[in-house]
């Protein structure tokens, strides 16, 4: 013998465990991004203090002469090429 219930209840008793799984996973769910917040905070407070020691410690200016040599660049191509050679050169 099978007992069959009526779709309103079985509904009602779905959208009643339906809420509280979903009550749940928000829960979690803020409890995750809490976590996470967190997490990120210490790191970026751990970021700022570590590169205020480093300007502490005076890291500034640490290009070395050849960092500021411009790149080498080859002889100028076009129209504008010729107005920029030297007059020997033409």
């Amino acid at each position: 013998m099978t007992v069959r219930l009526a779709p309103s209840i079985l509904s009602a008793d779905f959208s009643a465990l339906g809420a509280q799984v979903a009550a749940a996973a928000g829960q979690r769910a803020q409890v995750g991004a809490k976590m996470l917040y967190e997490f990120l905070s210490e790191k970026l407070v751990s970021a700022e203090s570590d590169s205020a020691a480093a300007l502490a410690k005076g890291s500034r200016d640490t290009l070395t002469h050849s960092d500021l040599v411009p790149n080498w660049r080859g002889p100028a191509k076009g129209k504008d090429a010729a107005q920029k050679r030297a007059p020997n050169e033409g």
